[in-house]
């Protein structure tokens, strides 16, 4: 069966920062990290993100809904996130069906600059 990606010759790392570090020491971690890895003779492709394919591995994330969504009081609710940088689909050599991948264009926000 086809999964979409390619596994073989790839390298996996876990990197685990303090619980409840700042989102700009992450930014940073992967600012410094991505751009030496992409630079090392032999590497075709780096990206980094919060899970890998089949793993069992989630983050729950909690957010505000909009005031008229709780009837006029403060409400959260909370959704699965997953985070991927530019690189990572390629660094798996997901298959790509249609559209582009991530890059450098895209934003923290989710939108195309």
């Amino acid at each position: 069966m086809d999964a979409g990606y390619d596994a073989d010759h790839v390298l996996m790392a876990r990197i685990s920062l303090p619980r409840n570090s700042p989102e700009e020491r992450v930014t940073q971690l992967l600012d410094t990290v991505l751009p030496r890895l992409r630079a090392t003779p032999g590497v075709s492709a780096a990206g980094a993100g919060s899970m890998m394919p089949l793993m069992s591995m989630t983050a729950i994330t909690s957010f505000p809904l909009p005031l008229d969504a709780g009837q006029g009081k403060p409400t959260s609710t909370r959704s699965l996130t997953y985070m991927i940088t530019p690189g990572y689909a390629e660094a798996l050599r997901l298959r790509l069906r249609d559209g582009r991948f991530f890059d450098d264009r895209d934003g923290a926000g989710g939108r195309a600059r």
